[in-house]
């Protein structure tokens, strides 16, 4: 078993999306990565009352939701007082593929981007890639 593999059985993520069988899906698919914990909110507002809850290492959030989208749950989280709080790691997830969306979500701090459906080696290698930037950080157990 590798570094990376270990630190998935450490790992809380949590999973925004207001479609319940997409959430279900992306939370099987955690599971089989050996994710410890997945935790799921329906929309942007519910999410940000999660991350508060609960404190999970990386967030998936879907960009077109309603009432609240990923774009005003990341800005929520961006803006927020706690250091802590406004680096947690999200992900947007989105149907959407043309650059200036994406583009977009990276100029707003997202630290990642997968586009629907996607298959388990690229949700894989996104979360790997936050990982070691965790690792490097002291937030999770060094790889």
């Amino acid at each position: 078993m590798t570094a990376l593999e270990d630190a998935y059985k450490t790992l809380k993520v949590l999973v925004i999306d207001d479609q319940e069988t997409f959430r279900t899906t992306i939370g099987a698919m955690l599971e089989h990565l050996g994710v410890a914990g997945v935790l799921e909110a329906e929309d942007g507002a519910a999410g940000f009352d999660e991350v508060i809850r609960s404190r999970p290492d990386i967030v998936l959030c879907d960009m077109q939701m309603t009432p609240t989208d990923g774009q005003a749950f990341l800005r929520l989280l961006r803006a927020a007082k706690d250091e802590w709080l406004r680096d947690i790691p999200v992900i947007f997830l989105s149907g959407d593929n043309s650059l200036d969306t994406v583009r977009g979500a990276a100029r707003q701090h997202s630290d990642g981007y997968l586009v629907k459906p996607f298959m388990v080696e690229n949700l894989k290698q996104q979360i790997d890639i936050i990982i070691t930037r965790l690792a490097e950080r002291g937030r999770l157990k060094a790889l």
